[in-house]
């Protein structure tokens, strides 16, 4: 199978940013070592030599250890990433992640605590750019680099392209950012295929559910959406697409919705039956036709942007529009995750990802297994 088709040079001229002094999405090399790259907000960055000491406050070190290959650049991280290394399969290939420190947040939210980051002497802090000046303007104060991450008006899909390119370019490798961007554009380029036939009338009504406790989170967004665009590459459409991208809903309002799929964040002790035996989300068209699935945990939860979103994409297809994929989920996984992580994976591994226990019962699931 060929996973990275896209012509590098072509590849490289379309995602180039136009900011000065910075080539390419920021691979321009000027004095020895020296390099720079551009961040998410735009703001070029001047390096002494490849970035070796990275805090990563926004929850995005799968991207990292996929763009550089491991996650030996990373000295501190959010405390979510700690609950995806933990849940997902990079604590077995990488054990050190889970000594990497999580203390660099004051609270429970992306406040960061200036004085332990700067401890770390990072050369790079990956932090929100668009969540409030109080999130990055402390640590740029004590005189840190920031590095901002924000979604650019292309939509999600570019502002994920030029993220990885980002991560290649702080260490002056874009090459592994190139092959993963290339797949991004490979896997769309397949479902586009498949998706371009669809009559409006055959693209269903999904929905992307968080489930904390007692509440309920729908991801909002159109085609764009950052949490949303999965569910339209797929072949769907999003029946929160008014609501933004993270939107506290109720029972009453996603049975209102009639969501024919529901695809649940992989949130501790959610399962399909948090639906199924509900009062109310139990007679939606989703669970009235058992079509209500735990979203898989590889690298990251999927669900959330992560270096597997075409993978995600792939999988929802496939439920979507069973008789209409061409491929072997399973297949394409094993390849992938070789290619980004050089690994392999068990059918008993591909099962924990796919969470084949939890999903078995479900329309289509069979399709998944071994």
């Amino acid at each position: 199978m060929k996973l990275w088709a896209l012509n590098r040079r072509d590849l490289m001229k379309s995602l180039a940013l136009g900011v000065a002094g910075c080539l390419a999405g920021g691979k321009a090399l000027a004095n020895g070592n020296e390099l720079c790259f551009v961040d998410l907000a735009g703001t070029e960055h001047i390096l002494d030599a490849p970035a070796t000491r990275i805090v990563d406050l926004v929850v995005l070190s799968a991207f990292v250890i996929a763009a550089h290959g491991n996650p030996d650049r990373l000295v501190a991280v959010h405390p979510r990433n700690r609950d995806e290394f933990e849940r997902g399969f990079l604590h077995r290939i990488f054990p050190c992640v889970l000594d990497i420190d999580t203390s660099i947040i004051v609270g429970s939210d992306f406040n960061p605590n200036v004085e332990a980051v700067a401890n770390y002497a990072p050369d790079v802090v990956l932090q929100w750019g668009d969540m409030g000046t109080n999130l990055f303007g402390p640590l740029e104060n004590a005189g840190l680099r920031v590095a901002k991450y924000q979604e650019v008006p292309e939509g999600a899909d570019k502002t994920i392209e030029r993220l990885l390119l980002m991560l290649g370019a702080m260490i002056g490798d874009t090459s592994r950012a190139e092959r993963l961007i290339a797949y991004r554009r490979s896997v769309a380029d397949r479902l586009g295929t498949l998706t371009e036939r669809l009559a409006s009338d055959e693209r269903p009504s999904t929905m992307i559910l968080t489930i904390a406790g007692s509440s309920f989170y729908a991801s909002g967004g159109g085609a764009d959406g950052t949490y949303s665009f999965y569910l339209y590459q797929a072949g769907g459409v999003n029946a929160a697409a008014d609501l933004p991208n993270f939107a506290q809903v109720s029972a009453e309002q996603i049975a209102a919705m009639e969501p024919d799929y529901i695809f649940l964040f992989n949130v501790p002790g959610v399962s399909p039956s948090n639906v199924l035996e509900h009062p109310i989300l139990s007679l939606t068209p989703a669970a009235l036709n058992d079509r209500v699935y735990l979203m898989p945990t590889g690298s990251h939860h999927w669900g959330s942007v992560g270096p597997e979103d075409p993978l995600t994409s792939l999988w929802m297809a496939e439920l979507l529009h069973p008789n209409r994929s061409d491929w072997n989920l399973r297949n394409e996984l094993a390849v992938t995750y070789r290619s980004m992580f050089g690994q392999a994976f068990s059918d008993d591994d591909l099962d924990e990802v796919l969470h084949v226990a939890v999903n078995r019962n479900s329309a289509e699931y069979g399709r998944f297994l071994p």
